[in-house]
């Protein structure tokens, strides 16, 4: 969480946070409104990230935090973070 409340703002970004509470509807709504271009989601919140993204309009860059405490699913396909972080400039 520290990576993006500091990481975001330094690349010039906007960080907003989405309430996992919520439906996937409102969530697709918020992705919308705010034109995410990137979503970082937390491996336990996969799910309802992908059910939020069918709803949405905008279609961003998917990033998957793996949080070695939950012991639930992988999910195949979006990019981890590490390797996203791994890619980016040393700068």
């Amino acid at each position: 969480m520290l990576e993006c409340h500091y990481g975001v703002p330094m690349y010039g970004g906007v960080l907003h946070s989405i309430n996992t509470r919520m439906d996937v509807a409102i969530i697709a709504f918020q992705l919308d409104h705010a034109r995410s271009k990137i979503v970082i989601v937390d491996r336990e919140f996969m799910l309802l990230m992908r059910q939020a993204l069918a709803l949405a309009m905008t279609n961003p860059v998917l990033i998957q935090y793996d949080d070695p405490e939950f012991d639930g699913p992988e999910l195949d396909g979006p990019r981890a973070e590490q390797s996203a972080l791994d890619a980016g400039a040393t700068d």
